[in-house]
């Protein structure tokens, strides 16, 4: 079993099903895969019911397969996850970068390693990954979490319509765990 693989139930509980909430700037969603997302990966990826185009019936239309692999493509590989060597804290980023996007969870993640500047680019690449086998992974790791729900108060301070998903989003950074 890969990291992917066991990360995966963990982000499909968190996200559940179909979800339609009038405050998610995502619009209509199926197991985390929001249709805004989902018109961004084109037809090929996107275009789930195979009828040419990608609207709400595509969403609906979602399995947990397609979600997996959605998953894989668009975040796990495209964050670069398989260089991070904790699997708590990959876990985190990867939770992180569904709920808010790879950037956004890549950029935290450089912020918790004392990156400053340009440095904080939002690519798990060579530094990001050598900045984190140098540091100590429980540190990181709690670091990481801090700024999980710092992250979560700074978009509701700016939009304050998210606050209605704030409690979801605290209880997910602290169920993000392996049982």
């Amino acid at each position: 079993m890969t990291l992917f693989d066991k990360c995966l139930p963990i982000i499909l509980n968190h996200e559940g099903g179909y979800a339609n909430h009038p405050n998610d700037p995502g619009g209509n969603t199926n197991f985390g895969i929001s249709l805004r997302f989902l018109k961004s990966t084109g037809l090929q990826d996107g275009d789930i019911d195979c009828d040419g185009d990608i609207d709400v019936e595509d969403i609906k239309s979602l399995t947990t397969s397609k979600a997996a692999k959605l998953y894989y493509k668009y975040f796990w590989k495209k964050a670069n996850l398989d260089v991070i060597p904790n699997d708590i804290l990959a876990l985190h980023v990867f939770d992180m970068g569904v709920n808010a996007g790879t950037k956004t969870a890549a950029k935290l993640l450089q912020k918790c390693l004392g990156f400053v500047g340009d440095d904080i680019d939002g690519i798990i690449g060579r530094q990001t990954a050598a900045a984190i086998n140098s540091t100590n992974i429980t540190v990181l790791v709690n670091s990481y979490i801090r700024e999980r729900y710092a992250y979560y108060d700074r978009i509701i301070k700016r939009n304050p319509k998210l606050s209605v998903f704030k409690r979801g989003w605290y209880r997910r950074v602290k169920t993000t765990i392996f049982i």
